[in-house]
């Protein structure tokens, strides 16, 4: 039992999904990586009559970890929203302990959303046997953005195991087209997706909409308006506002500063299956958990696995409804349908899984936040400095915190700012994201904006040291 020796041990457990399907020759490629603490796990319920936390996830962590609380941020009002009422139902037959309780137990606890730097230091101090399941900071901040910087950072034994991607600016159809044609060529289907508005934006691609030159009569109501509100901010009509909002879930998300990078993808013709005498395209979803032992080795336990089918199947071909990941939520369908793994296949998948997640989620940990943020903003490529700008707006508190000495900080403001004084575009979105965040510590501490306003202007002398 770990419980005993928690102090010792520097590493806290993740709990992670992944939806992915194995290719024609059997080799798993994996579409996408999350938290589990965001996935509802419907298909487990409906194969198995139970939750997957209730059922898998809390037994693992009571067998690994002794007892199991959840993070309560009042005493007197645990509870304070929608969200946390959901997440209460999972909890409800585990402990509470509030944020600044100082407790003498051991165990882990579950958290219903990510704790500040200052919430993360007080608890740590308060709790320091308590495992917090889930909560590394920065990658935290990578999985918001699970869609764009998560795989541009991932490592190489991960990075092998999906599709090739592309990142590009968002921009309008028109001016976005011949950069994918261009990258991707216009033979093979491609899936484009973006981050930050909730899984409400995965696009299929066909051959006859690349090749298009114009927002064709034969291109899907769903493409024409659903690629089109992904890629061009200003395309909007009342005859589309329902669709529009029923694709990203909120209106006003359009335009924010996070999903201003989309990402392209060739389509994997994944392994079919036959359901109900059709055939189907389906993506797998596994759940697993990655933990050290008291001597800090890694190890994987999966927890989870299913098929999730799309509502079409490829009997007449491929397109976003015979695609569960171009589908996901965007259409919003109801009465998804889940089928059970054989184990001979879950045993290979697992197999070729195990050593890529231990190997590329200990190089994620031990990433620096400065390295990785660095390594964005010096990429010869606009898509990538872009997300090397938001993370160091959002997330420069890591830096600080884990290198106080000031030097690092910076470094990483010349950095942005010879980067927006070279690309117009850069400076514009650096005004933007302070026009659109609220809490950017970088541009109120150090006045990066003010610096690049008064460079902007062709009275004041504009050289600068860096």
């Amino acid at each position: 039992m770990l419980k005993e020796l928690l102090a010792t041990h520097d590493r806290d457990p993740l709990l992670i999904t992944i939806d992915g399907a194995p290719d024609a020759d059997g080799n798993f490629k994996i579409y996408e990586i999350q938290q589990s603490r965001y996935s509802a796990a419907n298909g487990h319920i409906a194969l198995h009559g139970s939750s997957l936390w209730s059922s898998v996830i809390l037994p693992f962590l009571k067998r690994k970890y002794g007892d199991v609380y959840w993070l309560a941020w009042d005493e007197l009002d645990p509870v304070k929203d929608g969200i946390e009422v959901e997440y209460a139902k999972r909890y409800q037959r585990i402990k509470p302990i509030v944020l600044d309780a100082r407790r003498q137990c051991s165990g882990a606890v579950l958290t219903f959303r990510p704790m500040s730097m200052a919430q993360r230091r007080l608890f740590r101090t308060n709790n320091p046997n308590l495992a917090v399941v889930d909560e590394p900071p920065f990658l935290e901040k990578c999985y918001e953005l699970n869609k764009t910087v998560l795989p541009a950072l991932m490592p190489q034994p991960l990075r092998a195991l999906m599709p090739e991607t592309a990142f590009f600016v968002r921009d309008r159809l028109e001016n976005i087209r011949p950069q994918l044609v261009a990258r991707f060529g216009d033979s093979q289907p491609l899936i484009v997706k973006g981050s930050g508005t909730n899984g409400h934006n995965v696009y299929f691609m066909g051959p006859d909409e690349l090749r298009s030159t114009r927002r064709g009569p034969n291109a899907s109501a769903f493409h024409q308006v659903g690629l089109a509100c992904l890629l061009d901010k200003s395309y909007r009509t009342d005859t589309n506002r329902r669709i529009e909002i029923s694709l990203f879930g909120n209106s006003a998300q359009i335009p924010n500063t996070r999903n201003m990078v989309i990402v392209a993808q060739p389509m994997v013709r994944g392994m079919t299956i036959e359901h109900k005498g059709r055939v189907f395209q389906p993506t797998m979803r596994i759940s697993a958990a990655l933990w050290w032992d008291v001597d800090n080795n890694p190890h994987i336990e999966f927890l989870s696995c299913y098929w999730k089918l799309p509502p079409r199947s490829v009997d007449k071909g491929y397109d976003e409804n015979s695609i569960i990941s171009a589908r996901k939520k965007t259409l919003r369908r109801a009465n998804n349908v889940f089928c059970a793994v054989h184990p001979d296949l879950q045993s290979s998948v697992q197999r070729q899984l195990e050593r890529p997640l231990i190997e590329g989620f200990c190089g994620l940990l031990d990433l620096h936040p400065f390295d990785a943020i660095m390594g964005l903003l010096r990429n010869d490529d606009i898509a990538h400095k872009m997300m090397g700008i938001y993370m160091a707006a959002r997330y420069e508190n890591f830096i600080d915190e884990q290198k106080p000495d000031g030097g690092k900080t910076a470094e990483l403001h010349n950095t942005v700012i010879r980067a927006c004084v070279q690309n117009q575009a850069l400076m514009q979105y650096c005004t933007n994201i302070q026009s659109h965040e609220a809490d950017i510590p970088m541009f109120y501490k150090m006045n990066v904006i003010e610096r690049l306003r008064a460079m902007a202007q062709p009275s004041c002398d504009q050289r600068l040291v860096i």
